[in-house]
């Protein structure tokens, strides 16, 4: 369904996603990351309940003003048609972080439908099949070239209404000097 989780660098659920939706549902009472918590099955498994004393979470139900969402710190942008099994998801990742565990996966994006990754970036944690860690992430080779540039990338939102957004991501600096003037996803 559509609350399945992209696997952005190599997050995973368990290591990144559960711990940070339990601490801003049991600290600040976000219900919206009670919602994720409840639709993906972690609100009440053994860790809640040795960590939290099996808390019952904050649960609010997203509504249509919830379709797109950008997290301007961390460059990742997201979009959806709606929260009923078998609809669309899309998000994408450009940030300018060059911190040693960022990764080379500028304007990487994943597809959902129906519970279905046509468009998916493995990430590091997920290396098999002789990949290496740049082959791991859905970005484009430029001349056969990947990525070599971390923390030279962009992402905004250019249309973020109640039924429609955009999202705009430019990364041309993620590559070998000289090679690209313009690289902008939209």
């Amino acid at each position: 369904g559509t609350t399945q989780l992209p696997a952005y660098s190599d997050s995973g659920t368990g290591g990144y996603f559960k711990p940070a939706m339990l601490l801003l549902n049991r600290t600040y009472g976000n219900g919206k990351a009670g919602y994720f918590l409840k639709k993906n099955g972690l609100d009440k498994d053994a860790f809640n309940v040795l960590v939290y004393a099996n808390y019952e979470p904050v649960i609010t139900e997203p509504t249509e003003s919830d379709y797109v969402a950008f997290v301007e710190r961390v460059g990742y942008g997201g979009m959806r048609t709606g929260w009923e099994d078998g609809e669309l998801m899309f998000y994408i990742i450009g940030n300018d972080s060059n911190t040693g565990h960022n990764h080379y996966d500028q304007l990487s994006f994943q597809i959902n439908t129906d519970g279905l990754w046509p468009a998916s970036d493995p990430g590091y944690s997920n290396l098999s099949g002789g990949f290496d860690e740049m082959q791991a992430h859905n970005i484009i080779l430029v001349d056969g070239q990947w990525q070599t540039i971390k923390g030279t990338a962009s992402l905004k939102p250019v249309v973020d209404a109640q039924l429609y957004g955009q999202l705009e991501g430019s990364a041309p600096n993620t590559y070998a000097e000289g090679l690209l003037s313009q690289w902008d996803r939209n």
